[in-house]
C-alpha cells in the first residue's frame, strides 16, 4: 500500500469508488444508476483547408444516425495544423459505437472519410493519415435524474479533504475538463495544506 499527504483522483466514478471507498456513501446508489456512454473517435488529417472556419458540427441524428459531433480542430487554435491543413476528428454516436468498437481501424477511417469528404468535399484528394481511438466508457449517459444525483455528489464531497476529484469523474473526459478539474483540486489541496501548516 502506499502513503500520501494528499491524493487526486483523476477516472472515471466506477474506478474512482474503487479505489476511494468512502466515496459510496455520500449519495446512495450513485453508482448502480450510472449509465455508461462508448464512443470512438476518428482524427483525419488532411493537406488542404475546409472552406468552413465552424470548430464544432453537431450532427442531427435524421442526417447521420452514427455520427455524434465533428470537431474541426484546425480551427480551435492556429497550432493544430500546419498553415493550409485539416484536422478533424468524428465521434460516432453512442447508440452506433457497439458497432464500430468491433470493427478495424481501416474501416472506421473509411467510413469517416466518406463522412467528411461529402461534407467538406474540398478535401477530397488530399488525406494524408488517420488516427482512430475506442472508448467502451468514454462517459456517462444523462439519464433521467442524473444532474440532480451529479449536484448532490459534488455538493457531498469535502471541500477541504485530502482527497480530490478531477478529470472524467463527472463527464465526458475532454482537455479542457481535465486543465479545470486539475486547477480545482490543486487549490483545494493547497488550500488544505496551507490550514494544517499554520
Amino acid at each position: 500500500s502506499a502513503h500520501a499527504d494528499a491524493c487526486v483522483l483523476a477516472a472515471t466514478y466506477d474506478v474512482a469508488e474503487r479505489v476511494h471507498a468512502p466515496l459510496r456513501a455520500l449519495v446512495a446508489g450513485y453508482r448502480e444508476q450510472l449509465r455508461f456512454l462508448p464512443l470512438v473517435s476518428v482524427s483525419l488529417a488532411y493537406a488542404a483547408a475546409t472552406r468552413s472556419r465552424a470548430y464544432v458540427v453537431q450532427v442531427p441524428t435524421v442526417e447521420n444516425a452514427d455520427a455524434l459531433l465533428i470537431f474541426l480542430q484546425h480551427n480551435k487554435a492556429p497550432d493544430r495544423t500546419p498553415a493550409g491543413h485539416s484536422l478533424i476528428t468524428v465521434y460516432t454516436d453512442g447508440i452506433a459505437t457497439p458497432r464500430y468498437l468491433e470493427m478495424s481501424d481501416d474501416d472506421i477511417t473509411a467510413w469517416a472519410r466518406r463522412e467528411i469528404e461529402r461534407l467538406f468535399p474540398e478535401l477530397a484528394g488530399s488525406f494524408k493519415f488517420s488516427s482512430v481511438s475506442k472508448w467502451p466508457v468514454a462517459g456517462y449517459l444523462a439519464t433521467p435524474g442524473f444532474w440532480a444525483r451529479t449536484h448532490a455528489l459534488l455538493n457531498a464531497l469535502p471541500e477541504a479533504g485530502r482527497v480530490q476529484i478531477a478529470g472524467d469523474l463527472f463527464g465526458a473526459g475532454s482537455m479542457e475538463s481535465a486543465v479545470t478539474w486539475g486547477e480545482r483540486a490543486a487549490q483545494r489541496i493547497i488550500k488544505c495544506h496551507s490550514r494544517s501548516a499554520q
